[in-house]
């Protein structure tokens, strides 16, 4: 995270005593967050719209398509003691 010091700028005014922080670079926090990277890069989704059932013959309610996130095991945040849900 060396490298992270090198992309914020930080401007005090020392009339108000505030401090405006700025970040001139996008940096990656997801390993702050807790959750293991197996579940932020590698999530499969499933988009599609449903099949009409076979004993309906009208067309309402096909228009609209459903998503689907595999499903995973429960994790637990060993900081704070989260459990996922």
């Amino acid at each position: 995270m060396g490298s992270a010091k090198n992309n914020v700028a930080t401007q005090v005014d020392k009339d108000n005593k505030d401090t405006t922080i700025t970040v001139t670079k996008e940096m990656d926090i997801s390993s702050l967050s807790g959750v293991p990277e197996e579940h932020i890069k590698t999530r499969t989704v499933r988009i599609f719209v449903p099949a009409r059932n076979a004993m309906q013959s009208g067309t309402y309610g096909l228009r609209r398509w459903k998503i689907e996130f595999d499903v995973r095991e429960r994790w637990e945040n060993p900081l704070m003691g989260w459990i996922s849900t």
